[in-house]
């Protein structure tokens, strides 16, 4: 079980509104308007739609047909399969916009053209002499609802190396731009799940309770030691020390996230143990 997409994953973000309960038509009007917006955001290597079901091309074979032109139902899926798949992607272009994939698209322009592919190079057979081809929705896989509404989801993944805090909060600027821009098509934009509003909670949770510890070392220092001179050189050496943790942080291009934050609140503890220690040994030279 490949857990690796989870890793990436960022944020979820709902589409409500359209006309009546067509969840198709919403679907279709999401993943050309819409999910393209936050593809195009820095950091973020995919977006799937989900909820509703898409256009596609059906394709009936008639057996008889086919049979009769000498060609098999094999030649024909592989006849499909090389006409709509010809896509060539020929990198990304970087703009003040952000990140695009370009692609170059050889793919049928519609039915008409797709029909008159040819099955097999060796006869004179097209597609629409042995099929017959029609465009309408496919099948709904995915049910998305919101307060009981019916909706349209963009999963939207991060790409590797990105900052997830960074690029939570772009995607939310992002969520109020596009959201003001559908309000006149009667659509709306609500994020179901955000990856980095968890990781940025997480992380002032984690510094809330670094700096509660603190305080707390430092009134049972006071009352135990009965000097404030003493409380006062083992509460500055503290900040002194993770100030410079800090500068070392940033000079390797260690990010600040869950792990390296929960690490400083468990060295503010060891720090203040070997500050006593240190201190008691000063004393001790120090007396005559």
């Amino acid at each position: 079980f490949d857990t690796s997409a989870f890793s990436s994953f960022v944020m979820v973000i709902n589409v409500l509104g359209g006309e009546g309960d067509d969840r198709n038509a919403l679907h279709d009007l999401v993943e050309e308007l819409v999910a393209p917006r936050f593809a195009s955001v820095s950091g973020v290597s995919q977006v799937l739609t989900g909820g509703g079901a898409g256009r596609q091309v059906t394709i009936t074979v008639d057996p008889e047909r086919a049979a009769a032109l000498g060609v098999t139902t094999d030649a024909i899926t592989r006849a499909v399969e090389r006409n709509v798949s010809h896509l060539e992607f020929l990198g990304k272009l970087e703009s003040g916009a952000g990140r695009m994939p370009v692609v170059l698209d050889g793919r049928p322009s519609g039915l008409t053209s797709l029909g008159r592919a040819r099955i097999q190079a060796d006869r004179p057979v097209l597609l629409n002499h042995v099929s017959e081809l029609s465009f309408g929705s496919g099948r709904e896989e995915v049910l998305f609802r919101v307060n009981g509404l019916p909706a349209v989801g963009l999963i939207l993944f991060q790409e590797e190396g990105a900052n997830l805090v960074e690029l939570g909060q772009e995607l939310r600027r992002r969520v109020v731009q596009i959201k003001e821009e559908l309000q006149p098509m009667g659509l709306d934009l609500v994020v179901g799940f955000d990856a980095a509003q968890m990781v940025e909670d997480q992380l002032v949770r984690l510094a809330r309770l670094g700096a509660t510890g603190f305080a707390i070392a430092l009134v049972v220092l006071f009352l135990f030691l009965r000097s404030l001179k003493t409380t006062l050189i083992i509460g500055i050496s503290i900040p002194v020390s993770v100030v410079a943790t800090f500068f070392l942080m940033y000079s390797f291009d260690i990010s600040l996230n869950i792990m390296s934050l929960g690490g400083l609140t468990l060295g503010i503890g060891l720090l203040v143990d070997n500050s006593i220690v240190v201190l008691e040994s000063v004393y001790r030279h120090r007396k005559p």
